[in-house]
């Protein structure tokens, strides 16, 4: 799954089969953009602590795929200002996030762009069609209460 803002920032979710997830988010503002310096090594860096095959997802892929890369060949990986991964249980940010924000005195959930990346998803927040309807699903999507409704929760349950 993935969002862009048309700005240059982004949001992707990778999926597993058994419910675990790696979520890579790039605010094009963010302090901690390693792309515009090119920084190959803090990328890589970036991605310290989320488990091998979680990053075997994303590294290596073609220039042709919708990540912007970092790196060359079978070692590229998404330029991401922030990333993430969940175990099927908990979400927690990579260890060499926490480490560079630490590194460069930054606020994780400020400068890493989860918060500006991922607003729209309503996190932390009730997931009802009234929910989606007072954050501008009508106005944005053409989606009512009642399509909302039935998209949520088909039969009314």
């Amino acid at each position: 799954m993935r969002w862009e803002s048309g700005g240059g920032d982004d949001a992707s979710w990778l999926f597993t089969p058994d419910g675990r997830v790696l979520l890579t988010v790039m605010d094009h503002e963010s302090p901690l953009n390693l792309y515009s310096d090119y920084d190959v090594a803090a990328q890589a860096s970036m991605y310290d602590g989320v488990p091998e095959d979680l990053v075997a997802l994303v590294r290596g892929l073609a220039d042709e795929d919708p990540f912007l890369m970092i790196g060359d060949g079978d070692s590229a990986l998404p330029a991401a200002s922030g990333v993430f991964w969940f175990d099927g249980r908990t979400w927690r940010p990579s260890d060499g996030l926490v480490t560079l924000a630490e590194q460069r005195d930054l606020d994780l959930a400020r400068d890493s762009g989860i918060m500006h990346c991922t607003h729209w998803c309503l996190l932390n927040q009730d997931f009802t069609p009234q929910t989606l309807l007072d954050a501008g699903a009508e106005d944005k999507y053409g989606f009512s209460l009642d399509q909302l409704t039935a998209l949520i929760a088909p039969g009314g349950t």
